[in-house]
This record gives structure tokens, sequence and C-alpha cells, in this order.
């Protein structure tokens, strides 16, 4: 039996990206639902990227900081305690 048997999953990155990860879902049992909540487009207006650029090595330094507490091993756990109760 698959290991996501039985559980429906919303993906919700934007419609150009969600279809690769839905695949792998559905692959492992789940029902991958694609519900974007992030569109992408382009824009003219790039003041906000060139003064990220500016401030990048600050943008990085507290990235870094609130990035800190969170690990691949905690997410993990995180999703599968979350899937296991949901299972029931």
């Amino acid at each position: 039996m698959p290991e996501l048997d039985g559980i429906r999953i919303a993906v919700t990155r934007a419609a150009a990206q969600a279809a690769e990860l839905a695949g792998l879902l559905r692959s492992a049992g789940a029902d991958a639902v694609i519900t974007p909540l992030i569109r992408i487009v382009p824009t003219a207006d790039t003041t906000g990227i060139r003064e990220a650029l500016e401030r990048r090595a600050q943008l990085i330094a507290a990235g870094f900081e609130h990035a800190a507490p969170f690990t691949w091993r905690r997410c993990g756990e995180i999703h599968l305690r979350a899937f296991e109760e949901a299972r029931g």
C-alpha cells in the first residue's frame, strides 16, 4: 500500500510548478489537489529587486536567523504527525 494512500494534499504552488509535485504525491497514493495560491507575473517595475540587492547581506543574515530553528528532520516529523492524526 502506498504510504500516502487515502490522504488528500493541497498543492499550493503556482500552476506552472504544481504538476510535478502533484504527480509525485499521486504516485505515493495521495489525492493531490492542485490549488494555486501564488501567481507569478512579470513586472516592469524593478525597484524592489534593486533595493533588495542593495540590502543583500542584511537580508541574508536575517534569513539565516529566521531559518535557524528549522530542520528537514523537524519538518518531516511535523508533517508525519499531521498525516497520522488525519488518518486517525
